[in-house]
C-alpha cells in the first residue's frame, strides 16, 4: 500500500498529462462496456445484447448517430506501440551514425 503509492501517483500524473482525466474515464467505461457485451454474447450464443429503451427509440428517429459503434482493438494499439518503438530506435541509430549525442544516454 504505502510502498506502491509513488507508482500510483506516477500513473495518475501520466494519465492526466497524456489524454486528461475525462478521456481516461471514458476509455475505462468503453473497456467495461465491451467486456459486458462480450460476456453477454458468450452466454447467449453470439447474440448481441438488446439496446436500452431510449437508444432503441433514438435509433428510429435519427439512426445516423448510431451507424457504427467503435471498439477498442488492443492488438492495433500494440502494433502502433511497436512501430513507434522501432521508429525511435531507427532515429537514435541515425543520430549515432551522424555523431549527434542521443538524449538520455
Amino acid at each position: 500500500p504505502l510502498v506502491l503509492f509513488p507508482a500510483f501517483r506516477l500513473q495518475d500524473r501520466m494519465m492526466k498529462k497524456t489524454l486528461g482525466e475525462k478521456a481516461w474515464v471514458k476509455v475505462h467505461e468503453n473497456i467495461e462496456r465491451e467486456r459486458k457485451i462480450r460476456e453477454y454474447m458468450e452466454a447467449h450464443g453470439g447474440q448481441r445484447p438488446p439496446d436500452p429503451f431510449f437508444t432503441k427509440h433514438l435509433k428510429k428517429v435519427c439512426g445516423c448517430f448510431f451507424s457504427k459503434q467503435r471498439e477498442i482493438k488492443m492488438d492495433d494499439i500494440k502494433k502502433g506501440q511497436d512501430l513507434a518503438k522501432e521508429k525511435m530506435r531507427r532515429n537514435e541509430a541515425a543520430k549515432k551514425a551522424m555523431g549527434v549525442k542521443v538524449e538520455g544516454k
